[in-house]
């Protein structure tokens, strides 16, 4: 763009005869420079909303994760562990808030980290079935949107909670050890 603009102001200068020509250019460059910085602002206020979103995303999973882990009361669980891709051997620490919804099923909003950096967020419910030995199965699936589809199955207990997963793009399995709140101190006499 600067280019042709400067090319113009030396066509315009050095050539008389043409300066009916670099002006009409130089009328065309003019709309073309101010869609390009229209361009521009819009891509920054696209990424800067996006960025913002990410963030507020950030703290309410975190608010809710410290909340599930420090507090004895209330419905919701924290899960801690990691997870390994089969296909490429990635791995990262993944967390958990499960909700029950009723004895058949559960909501569960995970917390993927990815090289220690990258961290990507998605919620599914969970269809549960009593299995053996305390032991029940799960299984779920979500639309990750650009990212396609995800899917998993496996076991839990109340202390562990094991997992295959398939997605578009990856398959692996997935280790969460619950959380357990610090005792509630005894009130005073």
């Amino acid at each position: 763009m600067k280019e042709l603009a400067h090319a113009i102001r030396v066509d315009r200068e050095g050539c008389g005869r043409d300066s009916a020509v670099a002006d009409h250019l130089s009328a065309a460059v003019s709309p073309l420079r101010a869609s390009v910085v229209a361009a521009h602002r819009a891509w920054s206020l696209a990424l800067g909303t996006a960025f913002l979103l990410v963030l507020t995303g950030c703290s309410s999973f975190n608010r809710e994760w410290k909340a599930a882990t420090t507090s004895p009361s209330g419905l919701v669980s924290g899960w801690d562990g990691k997870w390994r891709s089969d296909a490429s051997g990635h791995h990262g620490r993944l967390r958990a808030l499960v909700v029950p919804l009723s004895p058949e099923q559960h909501r569960v909003r995970f917390r993927a980290s990815y090289g220690g950096i990258l961290r990507f967020s998605y919620s599914m419910d969970l269809a549960i079935r009593p299995g053996a030995h305390g032991t029940n199965t799960f299984h779920g699936s979500a639309d990750l949107g650009v990212w396609g589809s995800y899917g998993c199955e496996g076991t839990f207990s109340p202390n562990t909670m094991e997992a295959r997963y398939n997605a578009t793009h990856d398959r692996g399995v997935f280790h969460l050890n619950r959380i357990e709140p610090p005792p509630v101190p005894p009130a005073p006499l």
